[in-house]
């Protein structure tokens, strides 16, 4: 595993790096073995959003792991 400086860089690794939605809904998720992810957010609050309410991935420079399980 290496650093990254932003979420932007997680998009580019492999394991299906994807946003989450209902009740985890401002969390991301990537595989680490499927069907396991590693569920995490940014540590920083309030997420940046551009003027339409997208968070922009690289302004995010800190994640909070916050479980790995199987939630399918």
């Amino acid at each position: 595993m290496r650093d990254i400086d932003s979420f932007a860089e997680l998009e580019t690794l492999p394991g299906n790096f994807h946003p989450l939605n209902a009740n985890r809904n401002g969390k991301w998720g990537c595989y680490l073995d499927h069907p396991y992810p590693i569920v995490f957010e940014p540590g920083v609050k309030p997420v940046p959003c551009s003027e339409h309410g997208t968070p922009i991935l690289s302004k995010m420079k800190v994640v909070d792991i916050i479980e790995i399980l199987d939630y399918h």
